[in-house]
């Protein structure tokens, strides 16, 4: 079932404010129903020309929330991998430390040996 609004729009024909119930200077406008979630979300990027609302083509496909959701996942990705880039600088550090031992150790080792 559609939904009627009341709407004012500015200038350029686009919604600038809307309500559910009539009220003055408000016109009443049918939201088809497939579009009354996107009009919730973005009533500005709709227009009404010539008493009809018109949809906009480039409404975003993603909600603020799924955008957020896989912002967060990405972020928990990357603090994961910064953490095991840690882990192997530290790795790196402990086994130069090492490697520079074993070639003081073998130094010793030939200058005795000599």
């Amino acid at each position: 079932m559609n939904q009627t609004i009341y709407a004012i729009t500015d200038e350029q024909s686009f919604v600038s404010d809307f309500k559910l119930t009539a009220a003055d200077g408000y016109t009443a406008v049918t939201v088809p129903l497939a579009w009354v979630s996107d009009f919730m979300k973005y009533p500005t990027k709709f227009s009404i020309i010539d008493g009809a609302l018109k949809a906009p083509g480039n409404l975003p496909t993603l909600s603020i929330d799924e955008l957020k959701q896989k912002l967060d996942k990405a972020n928990d990705t990357i603090d994961t991998q910064q953490g095991t880039i840690t882990q192997l600088q530290q790795a790196i550090g402990t086994l130069t430390g090492q490697i520079a031992l074993m070639s003081v150790d073998q130094s010793t080792a030939t200058k005795d040996g000599e």
